[in-house]
């Protein structure tokens, strides 16, 4: 990706809300890739939602439900807290390790 420097990697399993402080301050791009649970015979899809918050304010992002990644720049200051959110409604969705998420976040877009 052009105008990159990467700065983080992270994987995250399961319904969960993971904090990033960013080190930095500047145009911070912050991507992930969900793994969801597959449609079975008779199923429902997915029903993860991922919210994205700078310092505990309103939402940056909400997405829809069984979205599978987002990409979201965020202007920060030095120690900013960025939390992502991953929820559900759906029962399945909560089991161990049903849902996986690859997060990267870096400078610039």
């Amino acid at each position: 990706m052009a105008n990159e420097l990467a700065y983080g990697e992270l994987v995250t399993t399961g319904l969960n809300t993971i904090t990033i402080i960013v080190p930095t301050a500047g145009l911070w791009t912050f991507k992930g890739q969900l793994s969801l649970p597959t449609l079975t015979a008779g199923g429902v899809p997915s029903s993860v939602v991922t919210t994205i918050k700078q310092n505990g304010g309103s939402a940056l992002l909400t997405s829809t439900a069984g979205a599978s990644g987002f990409q979201l720049p965020i202007q920060c200051a030095l120690a900013d807290s960025i939390t992502i959110a991953f929820t559900s409604s759906l029962p399945s969705d909560a089991l161990l390790n049903v849902m996986k998420c690859a997060i990267q976040y870096f400078v610039g877009v």
